[in-house]
């Protein structure tokens, strides 16, 4: 084959893989998110108090957690798959709480109609979970795994021996 179409066939494959990533992360981050919303304000859309504010740290949590379970390789598939999935969780956790300070805290927050984005539990879960599934998404995506676990690059074909080389 080409190059071209090997390189073609690349992007489309990246781009199938964020496409992906931003479905699965903005539909863990969204359920759970919603959850949350409709557990504080009993679907009231117009509801201003925040009795279950404090759990908003183990939501946005439990959001990178499950995001990274889901995310990428799959835990069942062949090898040590399930060991990496754990720790894409564990790293999601910790990173997912760590933008919600930032972001909330240290930023101050931004108002979105008239609230701030974070007390919007599944868009902002949402949010979160697509921009580290896709991260996990894309990082899967490059290179292959051989059966030891190592990376390996595309194979180059064989030099053929000429006759002046005999």
């Amino acid at each position: 084959m080409p190059l071209q179409v090997v390189a073609a066939i690349i992007k489309v494959m990246i781009a199938l893989r964020i496409v992906l990533g931003i479905l699965k992360g903005a539909v863990v981050g969204g359920l759970l998110g919603g959850g949350l919303w409709y557990l504080e304000t009993g679907g009231d859309m117009e509801a201003t108090e925040a009795p279950l504010a404090w759990l908003r740290w183990p939501l946005y949590g439990a959001v990178g957690l499950l995001t990274g379970f889901v995310a990428g390789k799959p835990p069942w598939a062949k090898g040590n798959a399930w060991v990496s999935s754990i720790l894409k969780g564990v790293f999601g956790f910790g990173l997912c709480v760590g933008l919600y300070f930032l972001i909330d805290y240290l930023a101050g927050g931004w108002s979105l109609f008239g609230r701030l984005a974070s007390t919007w539990y599944f868009g902002f879960g949402a949010a979160l979970g697509a921009v580290y599934a896709v991260f996990i998404e894309v990082d899967d995506s490059v290179g292959k795994q051989d059966e030891g676990g190592k990376r390996t690059a595309a194979k180059k074909p064989a030099k053929q021996a000429s006759s002046a080389d005999e």
